[in-house]
């Protein structure tokens, strides 16, 4: 205890370090510590069905976002390897461009978080309001 209590607190502080996935173009964002050199960093992640959700604008349960759901997973060899490893192009051609869209994101840590508290669950959001209130004047001024 002795030894934490004797850092200064910048030295505890998380970071962000880049890793470059193989040839894939794409970063992944992992967070380390200064203080815990030997640990190993890790990754924060959201879970594929609730990326797929918010792209598509379904709840998370229902039948349009299992679909896509099972289809990356299938065709890709797991959650994590969606999550993790797959070109965002191929996310793309089975998931769909928002989908591929919302993992690129997640992998960069490019995501709103919204803490929770006093037993109330935090929020994660992929995109924020501007974004999605920009995305729909889009779509309007397609069909409007």
């Amino acid at each position: 205890m002795e030894e934490l209590a004797s850092r200064p607190e910048s030295d505890l502080q998380i970071s962000d370090i880049r890793y470059q996935i193989s040839d894939l173009n794409s970063d992944l964002r992992m967070i380390g510590s200064k203080a815990f050199p030997n640990r190993p960093p890790f990754a924060m992640l959201v879970p594929l069905l609730e990326i797929i959700s918010e792209a598509i604008g379904s709840p998370v349960s229902s039948p349009k976002t299992i679909l896509i759901y099972d289809r990356l997973v299938q065709e890709l060899e797991g959650e994590f390897a969606v999550l993790l490893k797959s070109s965002i192009g191929e996310i793309a051609r089975i998931g769909g461009e928002r989908v591929a869209e919302g993992v690129d994101k997640v992998r960069k840590g490019e995501i709103e978080i919204k803490p929770g508290y006093d037993g109330v669950f935090g929020k994660v959001k992929i995109w924020k309001e501007e974004e999605l209130e920009k995305d729909n004047k889009e779509q309007l001024t397609l069909f409007g």
